[in-house]
């Protein structure tokens, strides 16, 4: 095995470190979103990992037939800001989450998190086919996401604790943004399905 030069090990190293900066801002970041409680943020910040990407240095590609390298610019860590832009949205709707499981005698903070990282990874890859899914859609699938299979109406009463939405949810407006989210035209012109209801009327999400 080729052994790595100097300035090989000094590159990598610099490239760590800029690893570490970037989770630290992420952290940074979600410690600022003050509509959810502060085990929250904390649980939320451990999976910063989630929305830093490694981009640049060399890339192989194709020419006349032949596999070559090309550069893409210097290697780093970049911030997924549109994914913490939309985490920041949703925010209110995780505290919402908390206080609903909190009155049912539990806070478990891990299928909070875990869901919201799943919305998030589902609007990242429907972006990436061209459409979006609205905030409204976001908030509704997080709930599904968080809590399991529930009725309209009690999606609805979760989403209704977040004092900040200036929506007042219904069952009739909740049913609706999961009607879409059962049929998502992408805009690669494909279909994807995002949400289900079952013979007992309870939703449930689907996707990542």
């Amino acid at each position: 095995m080729k052994a790595r030069t100097d300035l090989e090990e000094r590159e990598e190293r610099e490239h760590l470190e800029k690893r570490k900066r970037a989770d630290k801002q992420v952290r940074e970041r979600i410690a600022s979103m003050t509509d959810m409680p502060s085990e929250l943020r904390d649980a939320f910040a451990q999976h910063s990992p989630a929305f830093v990407e490694e981009g640049g240095g060399p890339l192989e590609g194709y020419w006349g037939g032949d596999t070559v390298e090309h550069y893409k610019g210097p290697r780093g860590w970049f911030i997924r800001n549109d994914d913490l832009d939309l985490l920041a949205k949703m925010s209110s709707t995780a505290g919402a989450i908390v206080g609903f499981v909190t009155v049912a005698g539990a806070t478990p903070l891990a299928p909070i998190v875990l869901g919201g990282i799943a919305v998030i990874i589902i609007a990242r890859r429907v972006r990436a086919k061209g459409t979006y899914l609205p905030d409204s859609e976001c908030k509704v699938l997080m709930v599904l996401k968080a809590l399991g299979p529930m009725s309209a109406d009690a999606v609805a009463e979760v989403l209704n604790r977040d004092e900040s939405d200036p929506i007042e949810w219904t069952e009739g407006l909740v049913t609706k943004e999961l009607e879409h989210l059962e049929k998502v035209r992408l805009g690669d012109g494909t279909y994807e399905s995002f949400a289900g209801k079952g013979h007992d009327d309870a939703w449930s999400a689907a996707g990542v």
